[in-house]
């Protein structure tokens, strides 16, 4: 099973599909119970639910305490950065670059890597 990367708030989904209506994936929606679940292994973690949900009832699961975690205990992990992230840190990316190695990231591979073996 993959990892949950959005949560769903059962009581405040009122089981109004418009978060089945924004996804594009569709199948990775259950509504047979009393609020719209999430199967994690098919969801895209695209976000559109969330935005789609006038509820309140979806949001992204932030991890970053999982990943300091990884970071003060030295605990090696592989980091994959958004092409954004070279105009954001600018003339200091390549320290960015160092200093998640220095914090244990064994592999650093740059998003659009995937996109580039996929075409």
């Amino acid at each position: 099973m993959l990892k949950a990367i959005i949560d769903v708030n059962e009581d405040l989904c009122t089981n109004c599909y418009a978060c089945i209506t924004a996804c594009p994936v569709k199948i990775c929606n259950d509504a047979s119970g009393n609020y719209v679940h999430i199967n994690e292994d098919l969801c895209i973690g695209c976000g559109a639910c969330i935005d789609a949900c006038s509820h309140s009832a979806r949001k992204g699961i932030d991890d970053i305490d999982s990943f300091i975690n990884l970071v003060e205990n030295k605990t090696p992990f592989t980091a994959i950065i958004a092409p954004a992230a070279m105009a954001v840190f600018d003339k200091i990316f390549y320290n960015f670059i160092g200093w998640l190695r220095e914090s244990g990231a064994e592999y650093i591979y740059d998003v659009s890597f995937g996109a580039e073996l996929t075409i």
